[in-house]
């Protein structure tokens, strides 16, 4: 009988019991997902609630006027925090390039 967490990879690393491994990559978007949907929940809830209490029915960004609606909450939060989060993973990947020597 063979133990599946014994055997490894052509590049020397265990494989796990199921035969699937979670690399960087994976769980950096995999977490970048989370939190773009946790904020398009949030947004969602916000664009609710604040045309009910803060009787906020439209909001003006960079010109455009932009009716308060769950929809338009949940989209601008995701959005918003997903070219942020996307802007600093693609920061990190090149500054992980450039210092592994090997620039692009």
């Amino acid at each position: 009988m063979t133990d599946d967490r014994s055997e490894t990879t052509p590049a020397g690393e265990p494989i796990a019991a199921t035969g699937r491994t979670v690399t960087g990559r994976t769980l950096v978007l995999a977490t970048v997902g989370t939190i773009v949907l946790v904020t398009a929940v949030f947004g969602a809830v916000l664009g609710f609630l604040l045309p009910r209490h803060a009787e906020l029915e439209s909001v003006t960004v960079n010109g455009a006027t932009v009716v308060v609606s769950p929809i338009t909450g949940a989209v601008y939060g995701a959005v918003t925090i997903g070219c942020i989060l996307m802007a600093l993973v693609a920061v990190v990947m090149v500054a992980s390039r450039a210092g592994n020597g090997n620039g692009g």
